[in-house]
């Protein structure tokens, strides 16, 4: 099967894009379903709270790594080349790892308060999913193209595939935008995720 504007067959470019998104979308929701699943541990033990996100982070590259396993027949089976480029393939995928992870916590302090933010999160992600190119080729023009443009997932993820089948980075200047905000809100995010953590606990112990 094949569509206009891509270079591999569709099969395997919607398994890649839906792939990458699920690796965001998990490392995203990860710090929310940490700080959720464990608010009686954060009462009742002093521990570092900064394990629940790396505890997230590790469960996300398990989930991810797994997914990979079962990509491998079909870029086998549709043909999909691979190229040098594969080597920069795991940069992109600890850039979306990374970019949702800050997302996700600066907003865990909330979700531990109000569980309709680990919620609403989800929903939002289906929405974000279908403004972001997965599962169809970057809009070139119109209302589509403006949104790809500021979409911070779409030059990640797109590099990321391109890496991964042998096509040079068309995007990579906005990857590497999107890379220099992802330090500076995980800088933020992990700073005020320490400072806020204790109050909301003591909030929610009353």
């Amino acid at each position: 099967i094949r569509v206009e504007g891509l270079t591999i067959a569709y099969p395997a470019y919607a398994m890649l894009g839906t792939l990458l998104w699920q690796n965001f979308a998990d490392a995203l929701q990860a710090p929310l379903r940490m700080a959720s699943q464990n608010r009686s541990l954060l009462m009742k033990v002093q521990f570092p709270r900064e394990a629940l996100i790396i505890s997230g982070i590790y469960q996300v590259l398990f989930n991810f790594c797994a997914r990979l396993l079962l990509l491998v027949p079909v870029m086998v089976y549709f043909k999909v080349p691979v190229g040098g480029s594969l080597a920069l393939f795991p940069i992109g995928m600890l850039e979306l790892i990374l970019f949702g992870t800050a997302l996700g916590v600066l907003l865990a302090p909330m979700g531990i308060l109000f569980k309709d933010v680990e919620i609403g999160t989800a929903m939002i992600l289906g929405f974000w999913m279908l403004l972001t190119p997965v599962v169809y080729p970057p809009i070139q023009s119109g209302w589509g193209a403006v949104v790809a443009k500021w979409n911070p997932v779409s030059p990640v993820l797109q590099t990321s595939r391109d890496w991964l089948v042998g096509q040079a980075p068309v995007q990579l200047p906005g990857f590497c935008w999107v890379t220099g905000i992802t330090a500076g809100a995980l800088f933020v995010g992990w700073i005020l995720y320490r400072i806020s953590l204790p109050h909301v606990i003591a909030r929610i112990g009353n």
